[in-house]
């Protein structure tokens, strides 16, 4: 698992070309779910199709 910190992982996210429309915003999608995956978040990927995708997330809470 890659360790960063705030900003690193902000830059990365940034790094990543997704501006709707033009680019492939797939690839931040599963850039965040694989980062929220590798800390135990579950995540999956929803493709919309080659080039869009939705990440969702579930955090389970403490009761």
């Amino acid at each position: 698992m890659k360790q960063y910190s705030e900003e690193e992982f902000l830059d990365q996210v940034l790094r990543i070309s997704s501006v709707n429309g033009m680019d492939d915003e797939g690839k931040l999608a599963w850039f965040l779910a694989d980062y929220l995956k590798d800390r135990g978040v579950n995540a999956v990927v929803q493709e919309i199709d080659k080039k869009h995708a939705n990440v969702v997330a579930v955090l389970e809470g403490k009761t």
